[in-house]
């Protein structure tokens, strides 16, 4: 959960990284 609070916090700075990212973290 820790992890997925980082990529929402890329979101502001790239949502189209942030969704990619998300999904890595989901993964992991």
């Amino acid at each position: 959960m820790a992890e997925v609070a980082i990529t929402t916090s890329t979101n502001r700075d790239s949502p189209d990284m942030d969704q990619q990212s998300f999904r890595s973290t989901v993964l992991v």
